[in-house]
């Protein structure tokens, strides 16, 4: 089943962008930094297929506000190897309590989820920006009526190719139906 980024929240919110700098403007790291802000959990019936998501939300922060890939780049302009810019690990915990990131037995390479969204930095004299991003993304199937301890690993990259943090969602105990 194939992912999609949802959205990107407001764009983006540029400071000062429309004045000079002044010493007021607040400094961001130019290397991107996420803070994980919430998930909401979703169960849809789909015609008596239930399917279950993680709607995630991040906020961040770039000082040079250089994010995003537009559709017709082939990859970043620092490192045109990097086709997308905002990844997602799949993580569940064991019995020892580490958690360990996991592949989905779906398709093929299904450990990492890619996505791509537009370059979102601002005009203007100020680039700093931030704001939040939010994606849907589905659980790695487990069997009826087990429940598992899992999270999700986040993080970005900029247009220079500079990898930001990699924020966690907090510990989701998550149960499947029964039939």
């Amino acid at each position: 089943m194939k992912i999609k980024f949802i959205t990107l929240v407001g764009a983006a919110t540029a400071l000062a962008g429309l004045a000079a700098c002044n010493s007021n403007d607040p400094i961001y790291p130019l290397v991107p930094q996420l803070t994980f802000s919430r998930y909401e959990f979703q169960r849809t019936d789909n015609g008596g297929l239930i399917e279950d998501s993680y709607l995630l939300t991040v906020e961040y922060i770039d000082g040079d506000g250089d994010i995003g890939i537009d559709n017709e780049e082939d990859g970043l302009p620092g490192d045109t190897s990097i086709k997308h810019v905002l990844y997602v690990d799949y993580y569940e915990k064991n019995q020892d309590g580490r958690y360990l990131k996991k592949a989905c037995a779906l398709g093929s390479d299904t450990t990492t989820k890619k996505y791509r969204f537009p370059v979102i930095t601002p005009t203007g004299n100020n680039k700093a920006i931030k704001g939040e991003i939010q994606v849907k993304v589905l659980p790695c199937p487990v069997p009826l009526d087990t429940v598992k301890t899992i999270r999700f690993g986040i993080y970005i990259y900029d247009r220079a190719a500079q990898k930001s943090n990699v924020t966690f969602s907090p510990d989701i105990a998550y149960e499947t139906q029964s039939r």
